[in-house]
């Protein structure tokens, strides 16, 4: 199913510290990531909020999967982009992602069937998404080469 080199287990680290006001500092080892609170919430919203570095780590999951399982095949990936949207609702427990929109936009001399397979196999093998569909709407739409929309299964 996977390339041989792949590890069995990944262990992932990081340290999160407050700024003293209404946000924090994600600190890891190749990098950090400044957040803060929404307005909405009573924060200054100067910096991304969880909810977008949330997105943000699903789109990323997502991409990172589709590139590694086209393997040689991404040198026909001319341009590819991701919009993602959330709808957060309050319920009874307090504010819940309820449903997550991806929309791929890809150039590529690739044929249609392949990019398909390989999304939504790159959807179900992408430990984020795959941890996220049990509670959370999850749609994923493609465009290859400015075409209609294709909705992945």
């Amino acid at each position: 199913m996977f390339k041989s080199k792949v590890p069995d287990k990944l262990s992932q680290y990081i340290l999160i510290k407050w700024d003293g006001k209404r946000g924090g500092k994600v600190i890891a080892e190749k990098g950090e990531i400044i957040f803060d609170t929404p307005i909405e919430f009573g924060g200054e919203g100067r910096h991304l909020c969880p909810g977008e570095i949330f997105l943000s780590s699903i789109g990323a999951c997502l991409l990172n999967t589709f590139l590694f399982l086209l393997d040689k095949d991404i040198i026909y990936l001319k341009d590819l982009r991701q919009e993602i949207s959330g709808t957060i609702t309050l319920g009874r427990e307090g504010y819940e992602f309820s449903r997550i929109n991806i929309k791929i936009f890809m150039e590529t001399e690739l044929n249609q069937e392949k990019i398909i397979s390989t999304l939504e196999k790159a959807s179900r093998y992408c430990y984020i998404t795959k941890a996220i569909r049990r509670d959370i709407q999850l749609e994923i739409y493609l465009f290859i080469n400015d075409s209609e929309a294709i909705r992945l299964r």
